[in-house]
């Protein structure tokens, strides 16, 4: 028993296990990415917003961290707090001393006084449990009141995981005559903890026009790119850079920004600005206004080349070859209802688009029909006759002789 016992010191000691909770871990610079979905019986919205501690603060050689966030009706958590790693306590620093916001002791049914608010408020515990949160099983803390007057009913409740803080909070409102709701829940999606991030939020696009040498005659010209950004809502500026390089000096710079449901811009060049020789450079920037503030350039480093050519002579200047099949990313990507896809074929031939489901079930047929060589671009809606699709990944397959090629897209109601 006595070896056994050592053994189990080593094997903690070694692995770094601890059966100690960190339910709030506490650096400055920790960021939390926050989504406020908003439900009442008007309809529903959403929100976005950080929260971030911004800096720490002494008081009687306690640290506290102060949680910082520009919506001040936001009922999440905003102060100066800290976490008592032994003790498993949460306290909040006021005017009036150290007051304890959360005791994460406290057995399910147990009734505490908390200051998590900023005034006190008695809350009921609901234990400890496990459950997801974030891409990873956690051991979460919940907390919950409820405040019943006689014609309304408010509920709060304050959900924390190990390792991550508060999660999850809510704010319901019922009024019983005249009947009406409004629940608010506010939960984190995406955090910055001591330098590492958890379920990061990406941003990223795929120009799909083809940015190849021109005739004079194809100018101007629109430039399409599919962006990849789960909330379109916190993309922040996303345009376009032109210039005009004549004789190695630039001569017209600009800047366009696209288009957020078509995500198109326009080249605005033509025989009046080019001349031919001229050289066309193109560069295309987005950023967003998430907690990791990114920062997206195509091409990373210097820009597309367009060379302006001379108009064809001695064949009708509108018809132009493509060399290859070519099937291009829908744009926009998500959408939501109707989306537009591009494919180019060099020779005429019997041409196929289908959209299907995950699990390559088919949903409806765009083309079928013979086509002469050329680039086409079909509208997808998601309403098909009396069906509705509804929100998830499906995928596009053209087929043209022995071509074949398949893409996904994302439909977010």
């Amino acid at each position: 028993m006595h070896r056994l016992f050592i053994i189990s010191i080593i094997f903690l000691f070694f692995t770094g296990k601890s059966f100690t909770q960190i339910f709030y871990p506490m650096s400055v610079g920790n960021k939390y990415q926050i989504e406020e979905y908003m439900h009442s019986s008007d309809g529903e919205s959403w929100h976005w917003f950080d929260v971030e501690i911004t800096r720490d603060s002494t008081y009687n050689d306690t640290t506290f961290y102060n949680f910082s966030h520009v919506e001040q009706h936001r009922n999440f958590i905003k102060g100066l707090f800290h976490y008592d790693i032994e003790g498993q306590k949460l306290y909040r620093l006021m005017d009036i001393g150290i007051l304890l916001a959360v005791d994460f002791n406290f057995a399910a049914g147990t009734e505490f006084g908390s200051f998590i608010e900023g005034s006190f408020e008695v809350y009921t515990s609901n234990g400890q449990s496990t459950e997801m949160v974030l891409g990873k099983e956690r051991t979460t803390f919940k907390m919950g009141r409820t405040v019943s007057y006689p014609n309304n009913v408010l509920y709060y409740e304050w959900n924390i995981a190990d390792s991550i803080g508060c999660f999850t909070v809510r704010n319901n409102h019922r009024i019983i005559a005249p009947a009406y709701h409004q629940n608010y829940t506010y939960t984190v999606i995406s955090a910055i903890i001591d330098s590492q991030a958890i379920n990061p939020i990406p941003l990223s696009f795929q120009v799909i026009t083809q940015l190849n040498d021109r005739f004079l005659s194809e100018f101007p010209f629109s430039v399409d790119i599919a962006v990849n950004a789960p909330i379109l809502s916190l993309l922040d500026s996303l345009y376009l850079i032109y210039e005009v390089e004549r004789d190695s000096i630039v001569i017209l710079l600009e800047t366009v920004d696209f288009n957020r449901v078509l995500f198109r811009a326009m080249v605005d060049l033509d025989s009046t600005v080019l001349d031919v020789g001229d050289v066309v450079k193109l560069k295309v920037v987005a950023t967003d206004e998430t907690i990791y503030n990114n920062y997206v350039l195509e091409p990373d480093t210097g820009y597309f080349r367009i060379n302006v050519l001379p108009n064809p002579t001695g064949i009708d200047s509108e018809i132009i070859a493509f060399s290859k099949f070519t099937l291009h990313q829908n744009y926009p990507n998500p959408f939501n209802p109707v989306t537009n896809i591009i494919y180019e074929i060099p020779e005429e031939g019997f041409v196929s688009l289908k959209v299907l489901d995950v699990l390559g079930n088919e949903i409806t047929t765009l083309v079928n029909e013979e086509k002469p060589a050329g680039s086409y671009e079909v509208e997808f809606s998601t309403n098909i006759g009396s069906r509705e699709l509804s929100s998830g990944i499906y995928f596009y397959r053209l087929q043209a002789g022995s071509f074949v090629e398949t893409k996904k897209m994302i439909l977010m109601r």
